[in-house]
């Protein structure tokens, strides 16, 4: 995955579940703060990208998560234009350890 992957991602996710914000985890969230040249190229192989929706509650965060993957998640008509996929993930699929919060990095641009 490469960084404007990453960026068309949370793009795409916001759109689809109408918030401005959104939370990466899982391997391709170090593109929030490396770009993928400077990243061993094991680092960048994933063609999935893992998307924590931001919600009042875990209900309305699986809801959102529900609705990322069955737009954009794996084998979607997504998946088969841009070459990756979407994953949408809730509190209770992401092992998060204490102060994960403290850790976040803001990817945002001009898009």
């Amino acid at each position: 995955m490469r960084r404007d992957q990453l960026e068309h991602a949370i793009r795409t996710a916001c759109q689809i579940i109408g918030k401005p914000e959104v939370i990466i985890v899982g391997s391709q969230s170090i593109l929030g703060t490396f770009r993928e040249d400077q990243l061993p190229a094991d680092a960048t192989m994933s063609v999935e990208i893992d998307i924590l929706p931001i919600a009042d509650d875990n209900a309305e965060t699986e809801r959102l998560a529900d609705l990322i993957e069955g737009v954009a998640g794996e084998l979607s008509p997504f998946e088969e234009l841009h070459g990756f996929s979407i994953d949408g993930v809730d509190l209770s699929t992401s092992a998060l350890p204490a102060g994960w919060r403290d850790r976040l990095v803001k990817v945002q641009n001009a898009n």
